[in-house]
């Protein structure tokens, strides 16, 4: 993600015998600097949110300015997974290892849960999406079907 002449980029270390870890990265054009190093390795990822950028780690979303990481919120379900999407940092839909939360500003709530489908086989996951001013799109796949979930944002 580039933000203000400035690249923010993670990688997941993956070690036989220890758990996954991630690191997330700055780069200013000229130099790489290493911001982050420890755990979470199925919950990280760096978005662009309203021209923001945005770092998942555990639970957490995150903010990155001067040399620290803020905390916006943290997500009460056990589920989530990695990718963040939304318009704003009060309006954020997450990614879950059972579909979808999303965040108001205030509370998470579950606006997709595959249960409710009979999808959730163990083999379903939610592979990415998109969201624009009005609509969502996420795309799932699994062992025999593929499935792209629309909705209509209020």
């Amino acid at each position: 993600m580039k933000l203000y002449n400035k690249y923010y980029i993670f990688n997941v270390i993956q070690t036989i015998g220890e758990q996954d870890s991630v690191k997330y990265f700055e780069f200013d054009g000229n130099k790489l600097k290493e911001i982050y190093y420890g755990g979470h390795h199925w919950q990280s990822n760096v978005s662009l949110i309203n021209n923001e950028v945005v770092f998942t780690m555990g639970d957490g979303i995150y903010t990155y300015n001067n040399n620290s990481f803020h905390l916006i919120t943290e997500n009460p379900y056990i589920q989530n997974y990695q990718g963040i999407y939304g318009r704003s940092k009060k309006d954020i839909i997450w990614m879950m290892s059972d579909g979808l939360t999303h965040y108001n500003g205030t509370d998470f709530e579950y606006i997709l849960n595959f249960e409710s489908y009979n999808l959730n086989d163990g083999h379903i996951r939610l592979r990415d999406g998109v969201v624009f001013n009005k609509e969502v799109f996420f795309v799932t796949n699994g062992d025999r079907n593929n499935y792209i979930f629309h909705g209509v944002l209020k």
